[in-house]
Order: structure tokens, then sequence, then C-alpha cells
């Protein structure tokens, strides 16, 4: 499966798991399924009231309006998410890291338009098969792409620790720190094995004893580890 490789605003890599084109043709079939859905209710509606203005050539295009606009109305106020990619935890992101504007939103949607609509699905398709970023030619135009959502399945993946008995506190100077802060302590903890720069530990290390103004022997995983103890300990 393709990662990317994303630089946080904190200079750390993190890797996403792009989606798989079974993902991507899964949420796809997933919104043609609302779409059916919905033209179905349209018909069988028509069938009981019997009014004939329904397949009026304004009323035709008045229907087909939500279809037109349903991925980039969804993708705009869900996150980056269809109902097809909700249901498979996948969602759209910038290839930079940052969430993506509503600029880019609009691109994607024009360009399925093109690569889905006119060209066919097969192009898109194929296009995010040699890409090696999950791009179609929309995300190419756009700067995005989709990703897999990691669930958060464990307290590993949250600023929780477990205390000992009579914990105590080691460095006070922790209370400064927010729990966005401790967010990327526990993220750079949890995914140190993937970093591809060695040092990313090490630089976390050295930039949170300058900011809470301490000195420590402890060794950079150990410090940390103390550091998400202590902010528990703290704000328990």
């Amino acid at each position: 499966m393709d990662n990317i490789s994303i630089r946080t605003t904190q200079n750390i890599d993190i890797d996403y798991e792009v989606a798989s084109i079974g993902d991507r043709i899964g949420a796809a079939l997933l919104d043609v399924l609302i779409h059916v859905a919905y033209f179905f209710a349209y018909f069988i509606f028509y069938l009981i009231t019997k009014w004939d203005f329904l397949f009026s050539t304004t009323m035709v295009v008045l229907i087909n309006l939500p279809i037109i606009f349903y991925h980039l109305v969804f993708e705009i106020y869900y996150n980056g998410q269809s109902f097809g990619k909700r249901i498979l935890k996948i969602k759209v992101i910038r290839v930079d890291g940052s969430e993506p504007t509503l600029g880019n939103y609009a691109m994607r949607w024009l360009f399925r338009l093109i690569d889905v609509l006119v060209f066919t699905p097969m192009v898109a398709i194929i296009t995010i098969l040699f890409n090696g970023k999950g791009q179609r030619l929309g995300d190419l135009a756009a700067t995005t792409t989709v990703v897999k959502i990691k669930p958060r399945i464990s307290l590993e993946d949250t600023i929780y620790a477990v205390l000992e008995n009579n914990y105590e506190i080691v460095f006070p100077q922790v209370a400064m720190l927010t729990d966005e802060d401790l967010t990327l302590v526990k993220e750079v903890l949890n995914a140190r094995h993937t970093f591809k720069e060695r040092n990313v530990v090490y630089n976390l290390y050295l930039k949170l004893k300058k900011v809470l103004n301490v000195e420590t022997n402890m060794k950079p995983i150990e410090f940390l580890n103390t550091v998400v103890k202590d902010y528990n300990a703290i704000n328990s």
C-alpha cells in the first residue's frame, strides 16, 4: 500500500496510508447508491402524484442539481468526506498536510466532470494506480489526495498516560504546555519508528528542554515519556 509523507508545521514527517483503489471504488459505489435511491424516491413520488410537470425540462434540470453538486457540498461541509468516504473511513487532504480550502474542493469537483464523467472512470482509476500518491487528475490539479483515517482505537493514540501509584511529578514546568503540545509529543513517541529523519525525537527533546527551561540527563525517549506522565498528573 502506498504512503504519503506529510511534513507538519513542526517539521515532522508523518506517513499517511493512501486510500486503496478498492476503497475509492467502494466509496464511489456507495455514493452512486445514494443517487439511485434519490431518483427512485423521485419516481415513486411521480407515480403517487401523477404530476406530469415533474418531468418537464425545468424540473429535470432542478432534480439533477443535488447530484451534480453532491460531492462538492459533502466534501466542503463534511471535512473532505462524501457519504461513501465517511462509511469507508477515507477523506480528502492536501498533500502539504493542511486542510483543503474551498478552492481545492471546487477544483476536484470541476475535474470530476472531466476525468470521471467525460473520460469514463477508467481514466481516473489508471491515474490513481500509476500516480503513486493516490491522485486522479482532479487531485493533481487541486494538490490533494485521499487517505485512510486512522481510527483511535487505543489509549496510546491519546494524550492519556497510565501513572504508577504515588507518582511524583518530575517537571512541574510541564503545566505551561497545552493539549496540542502533548498531542504532538505522543504522536512523535508513537510514530518514532516511521520517521525518515532519525533526529526528530532528539530535536523535540531539545526543544522541550528549552521551552520548559529544565536541565536533565534523561535520554530523549525517557524525558518525553516523563513529560507526558507529568502532564497527566498535573491535569488529572
